[in-house]
């Protein structure tokens, strides 16, 4: 009993001690968040407004690193929401120096003109001694601007008993980009984002994204793409087998001499559909091609209003006969 009293107790004193020991170390932590660091930080950055009519063709760094006075408090702030912003750098505010005072297409900014424009930014004091790289380069190209056009990137899967009856359109169907001529020389066309219209049963017509390269811009992010999506019904016909060919001095008989059709047709074109704007041959030269006794079956001619056709049979007998003088 006495042993288990005293166990208590030491584990009682335990507890309170590591209590302690947490407090004390929250108060020296805050009490080092207090001091004055010198420390390297890598800062977010992107750019903005470049001169007129000129692009930015150059891989500016997306980071900078930079060499920083500051207390503990300021610099955890920073770490904490470095993630979650960029610095915005307003290059209209410095004066570039150009490697070529005829050439306006090739300049640099030394990197220590951007320190109270950063400083401004980091929101707190921190004060920036030096800064890495020590020179931003810059390659500018003349914004240039084209026509091209748009190419609908779809694909539309109609639901049983459908079909599409015309081809995808786009609208706009050509649009205007601007940007440096090294890019624009390299783009043909602009395309719609990949899009799936699955179980369509009605005309389409739906917004889809313009897929726009970096660097290049448009009056246009969207544009809208259509097709007429129709059901079809099936219609059977009984169309007589043509011969091509066939000697004078020969008869040529077919066996059977016709086929059946059996044509797949959109609703509103069914009346507009009949056996003889089927065209169906046999060519006699066709026998010398072959080494059995059948011919294949041809059809040279069919409405362009049908969504398809099949016929059978495809191949026919044939006796052949010479004529009475």
């Amino acid at each position: 009993m006495e042993r288990k009293i005293i166990k208590k107790l030491k584990s009682k004193n335990l507890r309170i001690f590591l209590i302690f020991v947490f407090i004390a170390l929250i108060l020296w932590f805050f009490n080092e968040l207090n001091q004055e660091f010198v420390s390297t930080l890598e800062i977010p950055v992107s750019y903005k407004n470049f001169p007129a009519n000129r692009s930015n063709v150059s891989n500016l760094p997306k980071y900078l690193e930079a060499s920083v006075k500051a207390n503990g408090y300021d610099l955890l702030s920073f770490e904490m929401r470095k993630r979650f912003s960029q610095i915005n750098i307003d290059i209209s505010l410095f004066d570039f120096t150009y490697s070529n005072p005829k050439d306006s297409s090739s300049a640099y900014i030394l990197s220590y003109k951007l320190k109270d424009e950063i400083e401004m930014k980091l929101k707190g004091k921190i004060a920036i001694e030096q800064i890495k790289p020590d020179t931003l380069y810059f390659l500018f190209s003349k914004l240039v601007s084209k026509f091209v056009p748009v190419v609908a990137n779809v694909k539309i899967v109609p639901q049983n008993q459908f079909y599409q009856k015309s081809k995808v359109s786009v609208s706009p169907d050509t649009i205007r980009i601007t940007g440096p001529k090294i890019i624009l020389d390299s783009i043909n066309e602009i395309k719609t984002e990949y899009s799936e219209f699955s179980n369509v049963n009605q005309n389409l017509e739906s917004r889809v994204n313009l897929i726009i390269p970096k660097g290049v811009f448009s009056n246009f992010s969207k544009a809208k793409v259509s097709a007429d999506i129709e059901q079809f019904t099936e219609i059977e016909f009984k169309v007589n087998i043509l011969t091509i060919n066939v000697p004078d001095t020969v008869i040529m008989t077919l066996y059977p001499d016709y086929i059946m059709i059996n044509c797949k047709v959109g609703m509103s074109e069914y009346e507009n559909v009949s056996a003889d704007l089927f065209e169906a041959i046999v060519d006699y030269k066709s026998i010398f091609e072959r080494q059995d006794n059948k011919l294949p079956v041809r059809i040279v001619s069919y409405p362009s209003n049908i969504y398809s056709f099949s016929f059978n049979p495809e191949f026919v007998d044939y006796v052949i006969e010479k004529k009475n003088k």
